[in-house]
């Protein structure tokens, strides 16, 4: 997958993250007082997903075949690792009076590992064509 193709899909993926954390203004729940969570962890998921292509790329193209892999076990915990610290700063400082914050955080976090598993199977066949 070359950058372009990436940054192609990135900006589809965060569009329809966007367009779907805005229906939550549609909706008479009190999701939408909490949508703040939802673009500090787009931001995040946005930094992330540039930071794993990187990475990605360079292990694909690299002779150590578990280094691929290594980077997929590294994201995953360091994806779970700043979903909490983003849940926790978001917790202290908004002080959210329900639970109801996580529903569009957890869409965003979804949408995004499906779009990281996408493209990291795309870079993986860079690994086995050689």
């Amino acid at each position: 997958m070359t950058l372009p193709r990436f940054v192609t899909l990135l900006s589809a993926t965060s569009l329809g993250v966007i367009a779907l954390n805005s229906v939550f203004y549609l909706l008479p729940y009190t999701i939408k007082n909490y949508m703040g969570v939802a673009w500090w962890s787009l931001f995040a998921f946005v930094l992330l997903s540039f930071g794993l292509y990187f990475l990605s790329k360079q292990a694909a193209l690299s002779k150590n075949k578990a280094l691929f892999n290594g980077i997929i076990m590294a994201s995953v915990f360091f994806k779970m690792f700043i979903a909490v610290i983003v849940l926790v700063i978001y917790k202290k400082v908004y002080q959210p009076q329900d639970k109801n914050f996580l529903i569009p955080f957890f869409l965003t976090y979804f949408v995004f590992m499906v779009f990281e598993t996408y493209f990291m199977i795309k870079l993986a066949k860079i690994k086995t064509e050689e």
